[in-house]
């Protein structure tokens, strides 16, 4: 039996399940207004799906992990064949969608493996909660996960304060090199201007030429 993975923000465990919050926003594999539940084959792959929505410079929210195991006859895999090469991008999500729509109203298995997005080699799970078999998956009691604090998009305002000193130095040296260096460009683009503005304010040999009325 494959053992499954599906992390949720902790605000969002009692509803982890329900698959309602991808019948309102959609995922790749379903449309707006169909039901779904995502898990992964791997509890890291989970937390990848989970990283690539979360909001910049946001603190990292408290999250709970589900570990569950689905009966291998009740897996159905996505033939590689019906994928485009641009599946992945957001155009392509058309036709996952489309694929994805398709094997829900069928209905013939309670979960469907399809690659990642993010690690094509690895699978996802799109699950049918309104299959027979889904009120009958034992699924474990939520866990604690901790994201580790370097994955945030963002560091800390703080981090600079406890970077050691010689790391410091360097980073105050090399943006001093920066500046200087632009300092130096701007010099030489406002003489070059001057230069040019000299050369045009000259008299010219054709100055006493009156201009046509």
């Amino acid at each position: 039996m494959p053992a499954l993975w599906r992390v949720v923000k902790r605000a969002h465990a009692a509803t982890a399940f329900d698959g309602r919050a991808a019948a309102r926003f959609g995922g790749r594999w379903n449309s707006p207004g169909r039901r779904a539940v995502y898990a992964s084959a791997t509890k890291s792959l989970a937390v990848l799906e989970i990283l690539v929505h979360l909001d910049v410079g946001r603190p990292l929210p408290r999250f709970v992990a589900f570990g569950f195991e689905v009966d291998a006859r009740l897996v159905e895999t996505l033939a590689p064949g019906r994928l485009s090469r641009s599946w992945r991008t957001i155009e392509g999500m058309r036709l996952t969608q489309r694929l994805g729509d398709e094997w829900l109203a069928a209905g013939r298995m309670l979960a469907l493996a399809v690659p990642s997005a993010i690690v094509p080699e690895e699978n996802n799970y799109v699950l049918n909660p309104a299959h027979p078999a889904f009120a009958k998956l034992k699924i474990g009691s939520p866990t604690p996960f901790v994201l580790d604090p370097r994955l945030s998009r963002q560091a800390p305002r703080h981090h600079f304060a406890r970077t050691p000193s010689w790391r410091r130095s360097n980073v105050v040296s090399s943006r001093f090199a920066i500046a200087t260096v632009a300092g130096s460009f701007g010099k030489r683009r406002t003489m070059l201007s001057k230069s040019r503005r000299e050369r045009t304010m000259r008299p010219s040999a054709f100055s006493h030429t009156p201009r046509c009325q």
